[in-house]
């Protein structure tokens, strides 16, 4: 059974006022609709064509987002390496940290160390 989550509205810009108006619908009346619509359950997309389909095809207003996690991404070339050795017992913690983030091991110890430096 897909979640529900509390509705209190939509944020309405023209965009939205312009999909209402080819729907020949009126915002009152697809913000009940929307509200009284259980969401739909987010599909896995496993290329960035088939992510790209999905938004340019898709009303996001209709899906549970509530399980999807910010995600950073890294565009910078990394040139230099670094070997260095660790107790066992701390690398351990080093990727169970990552893991419950959700990203490589060494991303990881790279945005830690990114966060520790001044800016």
């Amino acid at each position: 059974m897909p979640l529900s989550i509390p509705f209190d509205g939509f944020d309405w810009d023209d965009g939205n006022r312009e999909k209402c108006q080819k729907h020949r619908a009126g915002i009152a009346e697809i913000e009940m609709k929307k509200a009284a619509k259980p969401l739909k359950k987010f599909p896995i997309l496993k290329t960035d064509e088939e992510a790209e389909a999905f938004i340019e095809n898709s009303d996001l207003t209709e899906y549970d987002l509530s399980e999807l996690k910010p995600v950073r991404f890294e565009l910078r070339r990394k040139e230099a390496r670094i070997n260095m050795r660790l107790p066992e017992e701390l690398l351990q913690a080093v990727k169970s940290a990552a893991k419950q983030h959700g990203i490589p091991y060494q991303r990881y110890i790279r945005q830690v160390l990114e966060q520790a430096l001044p800016k």
